[in-house]
């Protein structure tokens, strides 16, 4: 290294390189040790300045869900019997299969499509005096399963 390379370096840095060029691990921290103050600060801007561009400039995160329904069949003697069953579910996991046709307009009914079509079409946001959506949507759903 030159003499000019050298004198940019701080205190024991540089006639460390100019002996045996290599860096002592030792002056590396008695660097970070002495300018602790501005990398703290530094990192604290940095830090505020994402969490104001995270919560100013990005868009919200959405979740979507699904609701799996299973097809409508014609029912045999024997699974008629044994839908009359279900109470006794854990018995080999049949009951989890067989749904009633009730159940499967219910959840039709409570799907987000047609939720937001009901609460659209009543005035429901209104009605429950809600802010935003979401909120109505579980309040349908409170007066509905209740």
């Amino acid at each position: 290294m030159s003499e000019t390379q050298t004198a940019d370096l701080p205190g024991r840095l540089s006639s460390s390189l100019d002996q045996d060029e290599s860096i002592d691990v030792l002056d590396i921290l008695l660097v970070l040790a002495r300018d602790r103050r501005r990398i703290a600060i530094v990192t604290l801007i940095f830090l505020l300045l994402g969490a104001a561009v995270s919560f100013l400039l990005l868009k919200p995160n959405f979740t979507g869900t699904a609701t799996i329904l299973p097809p409508q069949q014609q029912q045999s003697s024997a699974s008629a019997m044994l839908g009359q069953l279900s109470s006794l579910a854990g018995l080999g996991g049949a009951g989890g299969l067989l749904k009633n046709p009730a159940d499967i307009y219910v959840a039709m009914i409570m799907s987000r499509t047609a939720t937001d079509g009901m609460i659209d079409r009543f005035h429901l946001q209104a009605e429950y005096k809600t802010k935003t959506m979401d909120d109505t949507r579980k309040a349908f759903k409170s007066h509905v399963t209740d």
